[in-house]
């Protein structure tokens, strides 16, 4: 039971910090956008009309935005998905 519990742990432990680390890396090319197009978040949710409140957590690292709104953000800037997702 214990070992299971140590197992499970890890696991959580690890697999929170990876999302965590993909979430980070994600948000800082968003942010490398931002900066090479000289525009603001508030620009960009208002054009594409996304909710700003999502950026801001995502900013945070409370969550990372679903696929709609990372296309919207590649649609923006014309950059490919892959440009989030990828490494």
């Amino acid at each position: 039971m214990i070992s299971q519990i140590k197992s499970s742990y890890f696991f959580n432990t690890h697999f929170k910090g990876t999302i965590m680390n993909q979430r980070q890396a994600m948000y800082e090319k968003y942010d490398r956008l931002l900066k090479e197009h000289n525009v603001s978040t508030y620009r960009v949710c208002s054009d594409k009309e996304i909710d700003n409140a999502r950026i801001s957590d995502w900013k945070r690292g409370k969550c990372t935005p679903k696929a709609d709104i990372i296309a919207k953000i590649c649609d923006y800037f014309d950059v490919p998905i892959t440009y989030f997702y990828g490494d």
